[in-house]
């Protein structure tokens, strides 16, 4: 192997993460590369889904991470949530609408059927979409 030119070799021992950028950077922009980051680190609200067979805008392998929310249904109408359901199960759908404690979800494969939930104790709305290349 022959050896790399120096500053090259410098540029490589900077790089933090996940980042393929190959710069110098400046103390600055190091901290802002580390909190963009750390973004990815799943929080303790969060629940993830993996995704076996593809459906809806999901591809099989993907994973889609949620954040837990309670009670505050209408401010994410028309985002997709995971909702538990009885005996450890649990269904991902799209909210439609919200009707006092009643949730309107229709489920993400063609041709479903809407589904209602009612007072869930808690709902998880997607907010990142992990996809392996």
């Amino acid at each position: 192997d022959a050896p790399l030119p120096g500053d090259l070799a410098v540029r490589i021992d900077r790089r933090i993460g996940l980042s393929i950028k190959a710069a110098n950077y400046s103390e600055e922009e190091l901290k802002r590369e580390s909190e963009a980051f750390d973004s990815f680190r799943p929080g303790e609200d969060m629940v993830a889904v993996r995704v076996t067979s593809s459906i809806g805008d999901y591809r099989a392998g993907d994973e889609i991470w949620c954040r837990r929310i309670e009670g505050d249904w209408g401010s994410v109408l028309n985002r997709d949530l995971l909702v538990p359901r009885p005996a450890g199960r649990f269904f991902f759908a799209r909210l439609l609408n919200v009707d006092g404690e009643k949730l309107h979800l229709l489920p993400l494969g063609t041709g479903q059927r809407q589904q209602v939930v009612n007072n869930p104790p808690w709902a998880a709305v997607a907010v990142r979409l992990l996809r392996t290349l």
